[in-house]
């Protein structure tokens, strides 16, 4: 994978962190932080994982695709705001604390309804690393 798409997925990780940071703060607290540390490295496996497979499908496979990607980088963020739990309160049991952050991402993107825009904001993400990626710039 050519190192233009590398750095589009550090990207995108990064502003899906600001964006977590935003709507997620007040439900973890300080555990937030240790998700939004790690969002360039959720942003790189998520985008290398489902990005290819994304540019090889149709409309309804891309749809579907961005909601796979979200889900997948919500666990992700969970875990990571699970293991913040973690060492910031030491008396948090350790696999407790995961399954607390992973439902609590789970939770708020599925049941507040917040996946309906998260879910197109995906899509244009997508789109725009599939566009920035194949531009071949001034030349």
């Amino acid at each position: 994978m050519a190192a233009r798409r590398w750095f589009l997925f550090g990207l995108a990780g990064v502003g899906w962190g600001v964006l977590a940071l935003l709507a997620g703060r007040r439900a973890f607290g300080a555990p937030i932080w240790a998700g939004v540390m790690i969002s360039t490295a959720i942003g790189m496996v998520i985008g290398s994982l489902v990005q290819p497979r994304f540019e090889q499908a149709g409309i309804r496979g891309r749809a579907l695709w961005s909601l796979a990607g979200v889900y997948g980088s919500a666990i992700v963020f969970g875990i990571a705001a699970g293991v913040g739990d973690v060492v910031l309160r030491s008396g948090a049991h350790p696999m407790a604390a995961l399954g607390a952050g992973i439902l609590t991402v789970l939770w708020g993107v599925t049941l507040t309804g917040f996946f309906l825009f998260l879910w197109p904001l995906a899509y244009g993400t997508h789109r725009l690393v599939e566009w920035a990626a194949n531009e071949q710039g001034p030349g």
